[in-house]
């Protein structure tokens, strides 16, 4: 009987099967997560865990967010998409918007330090999808835009953590902020890859015309509230 370990940051992977070569868990360099919904502006959303894997760039990912909001935030901020972990700490990346449909994106570079806040400026539309790109480097750099406008840049000259193994994605509200209004499509991940700004836009592509983000009348759950 063999016990096999593969490590994945925080993660221990063990088999009592027999393989002739220790089997790490497979992994999927682009990922869709979760699923379409909608919002609105309640307390809910969908939390997601993800399947262990093994990571090769460390602290680096880019992922795109399509959604269509349907009115302005209520309040001050509204969420987006974020990670946090059992503990209730936040974790790279805190994507949300305000009234006026401005982007902030938030990092954090390790326990005790606060995060830095990035604002696109560049808003989200009313009523019309749009796709969000982020894009996150090892050496503490970040790249976002919206649509096919030009992408902004950021160097925080620190290192910014970011470990998929730690914590749970969540599209979304939760109980301490409200999500966003509207429609929520594809969110997917490009694991181990960093984009410039010349390249994010062109990367993260379209979902297919047959794609159930696309039809907005049918195939939408509400989303769950939090208590």
């Amino acid at each position: 009987m063999d016990m096999t370990m593969c490590v994945s940051w925080s993660v221990w992977v063990l088999s009592w099967q027999q393989p002739r070569f220790p089997q790490c868990p497979a992994r999927q360099d682009v990922i869709d997560k979760g699923y379409s919904f909608r919002m609105r502006s309640e307390r809910c959303g969908i939390a997601i865990k993800d399947p262990d894997y093994i990571s090769q760039v460390e602290n680096t990912v880019s992922l795109s967010l399509w959604v269509m909001l349907t009115r302005s935030c209520s309040g001050g901020e509204c969420s987006l998409v974020y990670r946090f972990d059992n503990a209730g700490n936040l974790h790279t990346p805190l994507i949300t918007i305000d009234n006026k449909q401005r982007v902030h994106i938030t990092v954090y570079f390790g326990a005790g330090e606060p995060g830095r806040v990035a604002t696109l400026d560049r808003t989200l539309p009313l009523n019309k999808w749009a796709r969000l790109g982020v894009s996150i480097g090892a050496g503490g750099t970040l790249v976002g835009c919206v649509g096919n406008n030009p992408c902004q840049f950021w160097n925080f000259n620190q290192p910014i953590v970011y470990d998929e193994n730690a914590g749970l994605w969540l599209m979304g509200g939760n109980v301490y902020l409200p999500g966003a209004a509207g429609y929520f499509g594809r969110l997917q991940l490009h694991r181990d890859t960093f984009y410039g700004v010349e390249d994010l836009t062109g990367a993260l592509g379209t979902p297919q015309k047959d794609h159930p983000m696309w039809n907005t009348k049918e195939g939408y759950q509400n989303c769950v509230p939090f208590k």
